[in-house]
Formats: C-alpha cells, sequence, structure tokens
C-alpha cells in the first residue's frame, strides 16, 4: 500500500508520499481455499509523485497496472502526450481513465496544482491571483472529484494511524471520571509553505514509524519524497526540508 499526504496553506501546496512498493503473490487459504495475498518480503522503491510540464503534482496510492504498464507510467505517458493542462484539466483525465478502466481497483490519485482566478481589487480592477487546490479520486468513487481548496490536509492510502493522530474527542481517565481532552486545532490557514512541508513529511513518517511496531505488513516505508507547488512552480525538497528548484527531476518526463 502507501502513504500520500497533500496539506494547503495560503502559499501554496506540499505533497508527500513513501516510495515503497510491497510485492504480494496468490495463494490459497488451506481452510476455505479462498484466494489470498501474502506479502512476499521483497520491498522495492518507486516513485510515487511526479510532475507535469505545467507546474501540476500527482501523486498515486495503488499498484494496478494498466494494459500491461504500471499506473504511474500509464499517466505520465498520457498526460505527456497531452501538455498544458492545469490541475482541473489533469484531475479530469485522471477520472476519465478510471471510468473507462473499470479492471482497475483499489487506487487513489490526489492532484495538485494552482488554479488561476479573478477578483475585484479595493480600485474596482479585475486582478489575478493563483489559488492552491487539491483534487482527490479513488476507485471507490469514480464517477466524483473531491475539490479542496482551502488550508487543509488531505491523504489516501494507509490512513488509520493519520486518523487516529487527527482524531477528535480523546478521552482519559482521571479518577472515577472520564475526562474529554481538549481538541487542539491545527491552523492550515496560518501554515508557511515550510510548515506544510514538514506536516506533510510528519504525516508520512509518523505512519512508517508507527507501523515498525505493529503486527501487520509494513506496507509504507522510506524514502520519503515531498514536492511544493507555489508560484515560483514545482520545487523538490531534500531531507532537511530544504526548498530547492531541481530542474531535470519531474519524474517521468
Amino acid at each position: 500500500m502507501t502513504m500520500i499526504v497533500a496539506t494547503l496553506c495560503p502559499e501554496g501546496i506540499a505533497m508527500a508520499a513513501d516510495s515503497k512498493v510491497t510485492a504480494m503473490l496468490e495463494g490459497h487459504d488451506e481452510v476455505s481455499g479462498m484466494k489470498i495475498e501474502i506479502p512476499c518480503g521483497f520491498s522495492p522503491t518507486t516513485r510515487k509523485i511526479f510532475v507535469t510540464d505545467n507546474n501540476v503534482a500527482i501523486a498515486l496510492s495503488g499498484c494496478d497496472k494498466i494494459r500491461g504498464r504500471s499506473l504511474a507510467q500509464f499517466l505520465r505517458e498520457h498526460l505527456k502526450a497531452h501538455p498544458g493542462l492545469n490541475a482541473r484539466q489533469v484531475a479530469e483525465e485522471v477520472n476519465g481513465m478510471l471510468v473507462r478502466e473499470e479492471s482497475v481497483e483499489d487506487v487513489s490519485v490526489l492532484v495538485a496544482g494552482l488554479m488561476e482566478g479573478r477578483s475585484k481589487g479595493e480600485d474596482g480592477k479585475r486582478v489575478l491571483w493563483k489559488k492552491p487546490v487539491v483534487y482527490e479520486l479513488s476507485t471507490e468513487e469514480r464517477s466524483k472529484v473531491r475539490k479542496h481548496n482551502k488550508p487543509c490536509v488531505v491523504w489516501k492510502g494507509e490512513g488509520d494511524i493519520l486518523m487516529r493522530l487527527m482524531g477528535k474527542d480523546v478521552e482519559m481517565r482521571q479518577g472515577r471520571k472520564r475526562v474529554v481532552l481538549v481538541d487542539y486545532q491545527t491552523p492550515f490557514e496560518l501554515f508557511s509553505i515550510r510548515d506544510a512541508v514538514a506536516f506533510s513529511r510528519l504525516c508520512v513518517e509518523t505512519t512508517i514509524r508507527v507501523m515498525r511496531f505493529q503486527e501487520r505488513i509494513q506496507s509504507v516505508g522510506e524514502p520519503i519524497d515531498v514536492v511544493t507547488i507555489t508560484e515560483n512552480g514545482a520545487e523538490w525538497v531534500d531531507l532537511g526540508n530544504e526548498i530547492k528548484r531541481c530542474k531535470g527531476l519531474n519524474y517521468g518526463y
């Protein structure tokens, strides 16, 4: 499986993903005789985020193949043949693919970019602006494209650990009473892009660290890739959370 996270803030979007691939073998349950999947222990790594020619970042969760190619390879080739698409158009292309390819299952996609808009300034003149947007798609709801354009965090994949971390109404026992702890909000609207980078990386890293001590398949693993989308374009982030312009690293292009 996978963990992909996108954190939106006023400056832009920070998208993070693990890079572990959990290979599975098909087997049969001796009791029920049903077909099951067994982890084979082989764990290669791959890039789960790639960036288009128009600074749109795409993160993929799911290992399905399409027409003999990996999902990532299929999408890269398709979008390379359709240059210049903005985030909304890329999301529409991906959604169309999910609708057409009914054999593809258990796939989730996050598409991030800046969308241009117009508004009136104080002097009444039209002002151009770019707003961070993340589109959320999955095979669970093939016909739906969810749009996020306000500061928040969006994730797909092995999200149960993060759901507990972000959970509300946490209780603890105080004597004979159960007390609801204070629900500390995360002020995404106050985040800088560096905060968004740190938060997205934290979400993936926490999932990896907690999984290590659980009786489950270690399906999320390092290294962690992070990319930012701002008015400066798409920029890859190094391990020290330093945002750098990395030309030639738009994976797949």
